[in-house]
């Protein structure tokens, strides 16, 4: 298990944002001061990762509003999948009620539309 611990050296961003992670509460507004290059919020992100010691599992992907590509020199950022979450394997979780809420609407989706609303879907 890793430490939750903010560091006493992190700056006020980081602090703030680490704080909202763990307690599960959204910020309002991103904290001051805003990152203004890639590379100052890709500091703050190292920042936060190694504060939150949780594992990097992946990276996601995502696109820069064309109206900030050339401001910012680049048209992709990437953010850490992190986990932060024990599982527990014995005990399901809120995310398998959902799964099997899913596949349930799925079924009756299929089945209740063929059955109760022949004709609706084409299937040529």
């Amino acid at each position: 298990m890793w430490d939750h611990t903010p560091s006493p050296a992190a700056p006020d961003p980081v602090a703030a944002l680490l704080g909202a992670r763990l307690s599960g509460h959204a910020l309002t507004a991103f904290p001051a001061p805003v990152p203004t290059t890639l590379a100052e919020a890709y500091g703050m992100q190292q920042r936060l990762i190694a504060a939150l010691g949780a594992p990097v599992l992946g990276w996601k992907v995502g696109r820069i509003p064309p109206a900030l590509i050339e401001t910012l020199g680049a048209e992709r950022v990437a953010g850490p999948v992190l986990r932060i979450a024990e599982l527990d394997g014995d005990v399901p979780g809120a995310a398998a009620i959902f799964a099997v809420a899913g596949f349930v609407c799925v079924i009756f989706t299929y089945i209740g539309v063929n059955t109760l609303l022949p004709g609706v879907h084409s299937y040529a």
